[in-house]
């Protein structure tokens, strides 16, 4: 018996390896080209038809390259549990603080038809969590031709470089719902590679950068009496600082909503002074606006904990202290194969290039009207868009008015592809704190060079290199030619200025960015009052406005929501039942009304 049972095991592994090999042979990363191109060639990937001779020697290759290959995903698999293991997030780290707030008027039934509006990554996660979760019924509404929303990845090299001019970084002990998807849906492309230490510029000129860990512990060593003590005295303190500013942070989001936002009734630069974490000012504001997320004295201090939680904190101190392993990682074949992977293998019904110009809702329905006059009936609906875009087309009632006027508009993101002659310089990411300055906007932030995160070695093999730099502005302005040009100049000044030569930009991306509820706003409630609202008129309103501009928090959010599911459940006497396969588009198409005519939308 026992050998009968290790000989099944060996068939089993052997059956199941093959599968995974064989996808992962025939499958490459290849991007689609509606989100994605090369600027420096790409490989062919055709496969040639084998010959009769071939067969038996091409089947042995495949069965070993499928063994091969699914212990790769194994190991994949394995590593992606180990990132998350030992980490068990408190409430401080997830929202069951939000989770609490909810009271949904209504919670969606797995036989309703449900749309979401909106094909970024929070529409989609959410479509497939629904999905995970039983639903057959969910369509994504995307107005545009392409999904991923502000994850934009661009490929370039032979070597096919991901260049991400939105979505980047992942943390560890962050991030797990997009790991755990990644395992559940046997992503074998997945896999995170930890970023360089950025290094810091004092301004433009400048040619002798230093760590941002040195950059951080140099500030203390300028004070007394660290002046006077050795080196590890100051990198003892900050650490010390560190710790208490970790603690603080979880004893703070440990409480109820509004003590929260009772307690953070400033700016996020305002806070840290009153608490005394003076020493870390620098490195937070560093990671604050180079990220998009506005100056420490400018922004309201939740918004400013919420980004740099203990996480991220632990991230600065990563490689000098050795307290994480890797402070930052980014996506080996960018964010968008993540969100394409899903989409391509059929866990999710996406409808492009539809635009709403109605949507009207009741107690029992909700009724959507497109810019050709159709109309489609929806049992349920999640908006994912930005909250007052929705204002155009939602019959919005005065209390959901008066929360969607309360948010601030949106600043501007400014990432750009651009080329010059190969620099030798090791560093891949840079920064110049010049751009720290509110009087300085849309100045250049950082710098970026992704082949040098995932190709090292390759480093003065190329006669030009291909960079991403950031800028940023408070204020969204309307994108227009004229201001296009106007960022551009300012850009290659300062890329002249820190000694780039010969450039050349070949895309610009300007992102209506980090659009959040005021000062005032968040005093009066407005984040908890939406919460309430919840479920209402057979609503649920998520994405990047509801919380804060990064897939984590967007995830979050929709977990927060889609608990209300498991609650109705288990309050019914009903466990949830697990969907051991996916709803293609397809059979979710088939229930759809026979009165509903077809978008016709271009499907990679």
């Amino acid at each position: 018996m026992k050998y009968v049972s290790i000989t099944l095991s060996i068939a089993c592994l052997l059956a199941s390896t093959c599968d995974a090999g064989a996808a992962f042979v025939v499958s490459s990363p290849q991007p689609s080209t509606q989100t994605t191109s090369s600027f420096l060639g790409k490989k062919d990937s055709a496969l040639l038809t084998p010959t009769t001779s071939q067969i038996s020697k091409t089947s042995l290759f495949m069965v070993r390259k499928g063994v091969e290959k699914g212990l790769e995903l194994k190991k994949k698999q394995e590593v992606l549990k180990k990132l998350n293991e030992g980490y068990v997030p408190s409430k401080a780290q997830r929202f069951n603080k939000w989770e609490e707030l909810l009271d949904p008027e209504y919670t969606p039934q797995v036989t309703d038809k449900i749309a979401i509006v909106g094909a970024g990554p929070a529409g989609l996660h959410m479509a497939f969590k629904l999905n995970e979760l039983g639903f057959q019924h969910v369509t994504v509404l995307e107005k545009d031709v392409r999904i991923a929303g502000k994850s934009f990845t661009e490929y370039i090299y032979e070597k096919e470089v991901p260049q991400e001019f939105g979505t980047c970084y992942t943390i560890p002990y962050k991030y797990q719902e997009l790991r755990r998807i990644a395992a559940a849906t046997g992503n074998v492309f997945f896999e995170e590679i930890p970023v360089p230490e950025r290094h810091v510029y004092a301004d433009y000129t400048d040619k002798e950068p230093i760590t941002q860990t040195e950059w951080l512990i140099s500030s203390k060593k300028k004070k007394f009496p660290f002046r006077l003590l050795p080196d590890f005295a100051s990198e003892i303190a900050v650490a010390v600082d560190m710790l208490r500013f970790i603690r603080k942070h979880d004893s703070l989001f440990a409480k109820p909503i509004n003590d929260i936002i009772s307690a953070t009734n400033m700016d996020l630069k305002a806070w840290l002074i009153k608490n005394g974490f003076d020493d870390l000012i620098p490195v937070i504001s560093l990671a604050n606006t180079v990220q998009g997320y506005g100056y420490i004295d400018h922004v309201p201090a939740l918004y400013g904990l919420w980004w740099n939680a203990p996480a991220e904190i632990e991230g600065f101190l990563a490689t000098k202290l050795r307290m994480v392993k890797q402070p930052a990682s980014i996506l080996r074949n960018g964010f968008v194969q993540y969100w394409e992977w899903i989409y391509n293998s059929g866990r999710i019904n996406v409808k492009e290039g539809f635009e709403i110009s109605k949507m009207e809702r009741s107690d029992d329905r909700v009724v959507i009207t497109t810019k050709d006059g159709h109309k489609y009936d929806y049992d349920f609906c999640v908006i994912t868009c930005n909250l007052k875009d929705a204002l155009q087309f939602l019959d919005a009632r005065p209390e959901e008015k008066e929360i969607f006027d309360g948010l601030q508009d949106r600043s501007n993101l400014i990432t750009t592809l651009f080329s010059c002659q190969h620099s030798t310089d090791p560093v891949a990411i840079s920064s110049w704190t010049t751009s720290l300055d509110p009087q300085k906007q849309a100045r250049l932030m950082t710098v970026r060079n992704s082949a040098k995160i995932f190709f090292p070695e390759d480093v003065g093999t190329r006669d030009r290199d291909f960079l991403i730099s950031y800028q940023y502005v408070e204020e969204s302005r309307p994108n227009t030619t004229e201001y296009r040009q106007e960022l551009e100049a300012t850009l290659l000044n300062d890329l002249k200025a820190a000694g780039f030569q010969d450039i050349e930009i070949h895309e610009q991306k300007v992102w209506p960015y980090f659009q959040r509820w005021t000062q005032e706003g968040l005093n009066k409630g407005l984040p908890v009052k939406l919460m309430r609202r919840q479920g209402g008129l057979r609503t649920w309103f998520a994405g990047a406005s509801t919380l804060f501009e990064s897939v984590h928090d967007c995830m979050e959010y929709n977990l927060a929501l889609t608990s209300t599911i498991d609650k109705q459940r288990s309050e019914n006497g009903r466990f949830m039942r697990s969907v051991a396969t996916a709803v293609t588009p397809q059979e979710t198409s088939a229930t759809e009304s026979v009165n509903e005519e077809k978008i016709r939308v271009e499907k990679r």
